[in-house]
């Protein structure tokens, strides 16, 4: 495990299997996925949001 949280909260459990582990990485990296998708749309909202704003102006 690369990850230095999740290595740690998969020791920390009380009963260490390799589901858990394995459901625990799963859910990390499903979260991660949902992070940068979020970050993808915002940033291109955030373009498109200037882009409109500069043709408003006449600014090109």
């Amino acid at each position: 495990i690369r990850d230095d949280h999740v290595r740690e909260h998969s020791l920390s459990l009380n009963d260490f299997t390799l589901q858990k582990v394995v459901d625990t990485i799963k859910g990390v990296e499903q979260t991660q996925q949902q992070v940068k998708h979020a970050k993808e749309n915002t940033t291109n909202f955030v373009n498109t949001l200037r882009r409109t704003q500069q043709e408003d102006v006449g600014i090109e």
